[in-house]
């Protein structure tokens, strides 16, 4: 009996295995030959992110810097170097969002008067 239920079901299974690996396939070369979806110039371009970064951190750190002499008492609040920090982190996020939505202009784009 579990011959025959093997005999009956071998084919099938078989038959589905060689559709998907036919579909696999054809799924496969699809796929190369399909286009890139971005321009691979447009992936590195040029802003001030950084110098932002920079410029933000070190306002804010100054910030943090000057907050933390505004206490008198011994713990009070953090040294000096750990307020700078704690306020430049945040600065340097910031400053580097406002950066990166300047565009850095190449010599070509420059226009001569």
């Amino acid at each position: 009996m579990k011959i025959l239920l093997w005999l009956f079901f071998a084919t099938p299974l078989a038959a589905q295995r060689i559709a998907y690996y036919e579909l696999v396939r054809s799924q496969v070369a699809t796929v190369r030959t399909l286009p890139t979806p971005f321009d691979s110039s447009s992936v590195h371009r040029k802003t001030y992110w950084i110098e932002g970064g920079v410029v933000g951190a070190l306002i804010t750190g100054a910030l943090g810097l000057e907050l933390s002499g505004l206490c008198d008492q011994p713990h009070c609040s953090p040294g000096k170097t750990l307020s700078f920090v704690m306020f430049a982190v945040p600065g340097f996020t910031i400053g580097a969002f406002v950066g990166d939505s300047m565009k850095k202009g190449d010599a070509d784009d420059e226009e001569e008067p």
